[in-house]
């Protein structure tokens, strides 16, 4: 069983790196390049309503995002708007709100895509310093099972689900967004967590075996 998994795991992370190189992975809107307007509509919206009007004109998926301190603000974004679709947006929003909005002050803003780098920079350090720490707590606390044995299996372990776990992302195409990094620390948290019951395993019965000896 133990021998299946593993061999499942490998398989999984070759055709998930396969298909991200290949392929690439599956962005989101708001984090691939794409077109946004801000409209003040100047009262209280429902975002599924915005979503559903700007969604009708513009025939694509779309991302919707309430702004402004009373939150009667909307940055609509999806991968293109063209300038032509603005005040059919507008015009719909108005008739939905009975607002008098108007659309010759709304600009498109092309903003640039991000990639898993920097989705991740601002963490790094973090991360490194997280690991860095446990690292040396488990090489002092399993310190008998062998400070690099202890060390490279942390990491191998960290690395490998790490890995996996991008591989299944990659390979159903979940959106790579923001909510990514979360996805990836609480893999990283479940690693270390697994990496040191094993070790603490292997402690205790390393201790009853010498307890059966004596």
């Amino acid at each position: 069983m133990k021998k299946s998994l593993i061999l499942i795991s490998i398989v999984a992370i070759i055709a998930g790196l396969i298909v991200t190189f290949s392929v690439g992975l599956n962005y989101d809107i708001l984090t691939k390049t794409h077109d946004q307007i801000k409209v003040n509509i100047g009262e209280e919206f429902v975002s599924n309503d915005v979503k559903q009007i700007a969604k009708e004109v513009l025939g694509a998926e779309v991302e919707i995002q309430k702004m402004g301190d009373f939150e009667d603000q909307v940055v609509i974004s999806s991968k293109e708007i063209p300038s032509e679709k603005i005040e059919e947006i507008v015009t719909k929003i108005n008739e939905k709100y009975g607002t008098e909005v108007s659309a010759t002050s709304i600009n498109v803003e092309e903003i640039p895509g991000a990639n898993l780098l920097d989705i991740l920079t601002p963490y790094i350090w973090s991360f490194i310093i997280a690991t860095i720490l446990i690292l040396l707590y488990l090489s002092i606390r399993y310190k008998s099972q062998g400070t690099i044995i202890v060390i490279a299996k942390t990491i191998g372990s960290i690395a490998a689900v790490g890995l996996l776990v991008l591989s299944i992302i990659a390979l159903i195409r979940i959106p790579i967004g923001q909510n990514t990094a979360t996805i990836l620390f609480i893999t990283y948290a479940l690693a270390t967590f697994g990496i040191t019951i094993y070790f603490e395993n292997t402690l205790q019965k390393n201790k009853l075996e010498e307890q059966n000896k004596e």
